[in-house]
């Protein structure tokens, strides 16, 4: 991650937990796509 991404993620620590949260569901085995894992961290319909 760049720099400007790490002081954005800090500056919104709901999004760390978002980041977190999906770590843990690829760490449990899930199967996950970088659309869903983006959409669900973002809360984007569309990318």
């Amino acid at each position: 991650m760049h720099l400007e991404e790490n002081i954005a993620l800090l500056s919104k620590p709901e999004l760390l937990e978002k980041i977190r949260a999906a770590q843990s569901r690829i760490a449990c085995g899930e199967s996950v796509t970088l659309e869903k894992t983006t959409r669900d961290i973002l809360g984007k319909d569309e990318l």
